[in-house]
């Protein structure tokens, strides 16, 4: 008996099925392959990946940046420029990442950034890339040199007017975590309080000297030089006052446009501070002040006030000066200031003294500032 043969029908429905799982798998992986070459960027390159730099480079974000390096006090001969590149020599402690914040925030205001930082690179510093919509503009190759120093120019801030009142503002004068130089008033009720606390906190401090001034009031506690005075209580009252204060390392005047400008009294006082082993900053309260010109002739130690840092009373004042104070130690190496003690002058010393610190100016004792 014949067996009936197997029927060949669903072995051709099976080959049908696998037909079409093989078509649809050669669309999807065209699919994929579509999708990773169009959609997707290509492997090794960033997502964000700028564009080549522009032909020639932007000057504003050329001179954004050279301003910001600036700030910093980096010598207009330590930049080198290079076709789209500027090579900055550096000194070994520059405060790159406080210039990287102030860079990248002067750039917010042009709609610019930082598009690119590479750090550690061998023997070739840090290499920013600086540009536009991810285009980029300009390189900025920094270089750490060894030779260049870490230090700007000097500052020298002296508080006028203690002696007044031992309050907690006075305290935190003294207190300061930063140099600066007191200057006590001789002869009022806590003068000699605030010395004692000055010595324990290792501050420098003056004798503040009242002087005849020209127009304003003033009143005479047994210290006051005034012009046209005798000789002899010129010394007396000079010797007095570093009697009360005996650890004051010199003298600058309170007021005194009116005694300052007179030669035989300023000859006088300062020849008694050389005796004395003192020095002598002049305030500069008025031009006719004579004191730096009479002090180099007797041969004491001398230097002037270039600069009232709150000749008003206020924060923004009180920040421009210190601006001032930046550039003017940067550019003559050394700056002497004078501040009063007032709230808002101590607030400004707080928040300004760090970062101008971290761009190069060291404050210092007035002392260490003195011929």
């Amino acid at each position: 008996m014949k067996r009936k043969q197997r029927s060949s029908q669903p072995e051709k429905k099976a080959d049908g099925r696998s037909k079409i799982w093989i078509i649809a798998l050669t669309i999807l992986a065209g699919l994929l392959l579509l999708v990773n070459f169009v959609v997707l960027p290509p492997r090794g390159r960033d997502h964000g990946e700028v564009k080549k730099i522009a032909e020639s480079s932007d000057p504003l974000l050329e001179s954004l940046t050279t301003e910001t390096l600036a700030n910093y006090h980096i010598s207009a001969n330590w930049i080198q420029r290079r076709q789209q590149e500027l090579q900055v020599q550096i000194p070994p402690k520059f405060k790159f990442h406080q210039f990287y914040l102030d860079l990248q925030n002067r750039l917010k205001g042009q709609n610019a950034a930082i598009l690119s930082c590479q750090e550690n690179i061998p023997s070739s510093g840090i290499l920013l890339t600086i540009g536009k919509n991810d285009q980029q503009a300009l390189h900025l190759r920094l270089i750490r040199n060894a030779q260049l120093s870490n230090i700007a120019g000097y500052a020298a801030i002296i508080i006028d007017d203690f002696g007044y009142s031992h309050n907690d503002l006075v305290r935190s004068f003294i207190s300061f975590p930063h140099a600066i130089t007191l200057s006590i008033i001789p002869g009022l009720r806590e003068s000699r309080t605030i010395a004692r606390d000055a010595e324990l906190a290792k501050k420098t401090y003056l004798v503040h000297m009242p002087m005849e001034p020209l127009n304003e009031p003033f009143d005479d506690l047994g210290f006051t030089i005034l012009a046209g005075q005798d000789a002899g209580l010129i010394r007396m009252r000079t010797r007095s006052a570093f009697s009360q204060l005996p650890h004051a390392v010199g003298l600058n005047n309170h007021q005194g446009s009116r005694a300052t400008a007179d030669e035989a009294v300023m000859r006088i006082l300062l020849q008694e501070l050389k005796s004395l082993d003192k020095f002598f900053i002049d305030s500069h309260t008025h031009p006719s002040s004579i004191g730096l010109q009479i002090g180099k002739q007797v041969g004491l130690p001398v230097e002037e006030n270039q600069l009232f840092l709150d000749a008003k009373d206020d924060k923004a004042f009180i920040r421009s000066q210190m601006e001032r104070l930046a550039t003017l130690a940067s550019t003559q190496g050394k700056v002497i200031a004078i501040g009063h003690v007032r709230p808002n002058t101590l607030q400004i010393l707080q928040e300004m003294i760090p970062q101008l610190e971290d761009r190069g100016i060291k404050f210092v004792p007035v002392s260490q500032l003195v011929r």
